[in-house]
Order: structure tokens, then sequence, then C-alpha cells
């Protein structure tokens, strides 16, 4: 018996959209489907805009998958990425979905609450704190 294809590749029109929580540098890729009956999984390809010959994917094996967590796919900080979606069964996968450029937000370290000393003991004792 012949395998069919996936027939939503471009009906089920999965709509991309990056939610990024400014205060907590967090960012979540979510997409709507019109029918997941025959999903078994979502792949998340993604890439550098400024290294296009690379790309990287990440795969959920959850049908009902419907959100992601952008930090699932260990962004470099401060980077421009395309990334786009794809849905997959055992017939193959679909075409790609639209593709949503986003820039993962720079790293910003926490403030240090909790001064580092450091004491040698010896004929002089040194001590450096970090502000």
């Amino acid at each position: 018996m012949k395998k069919q294809k996936i027939l939503f590749v471009m009906a089920m029109a999965i709509l991309m959209v990056l939610m990024g929580a400014l205060y907590a540098n967090a960012a979540s890729l979510a997409w709507d489907y019109t029918d997941s009956s025959n999903v078994t999984g979502w792949v998340c390809y993604y890439q550098a805009t400024a290294d296009t010959s690379k790309t990287y994917s990440y795969t959920l094996n959850d049908p009902a998958a419907r959100t992601m967590d952008i930090s699932a796919l260990q962004l470099i900080p401060g980077t421009e990425y395309n990334i786009w979606l794809t849905a997959y069964n055992t017939a193959g996968e679909s075409g790609p979905s639209n593709t949503v450029d986003f820039t993962s937000p720079a790293f910003t370290p926490p403030p240090d609450s909790h001064p580092v000393t450091i004491t040698i003991e010896a004929p002089a004792t040194v001590t450096i704190t970090q502000p």
C-alpha cells in the first residue's frame, strides 16, 4: 500500500509567532494548524542569518504540541536567526511553514549581590573584593 504524502503541507497554514517576555529574556514559538490527526511530530529548523550555509533542527515528538520554548534551541545571544517549522509522519515531512526572523536576547549577567573575598595568608594579607 502506497503511503500518502502529508496532505496538510500548505493547506494547514502553520502560523508561527515569537512572543518575547522582555523582562525575562524568554521567548516561545507558537503555531496553529487545522488538522493534526496525521501528525507524528514537528521539526523546528533554524539558521543564523549571517551564515545560512548551516541549518540546525530540533524535533518535537509530540503531535499535540503547539508551542516550544526557544531556549531549547540553545541560540547564541545577540544573534539573528531564521526559524521555520515542518510537520512529519510515517509518510514523510511536510513543506516548510512561513519563516520568522528572531534575534536572541543579548546576555546580561545578573548583578552580583554576594561579593567574593579571597584572603591569602602570608607575611602580608591581600584581599580582592569583586564589586
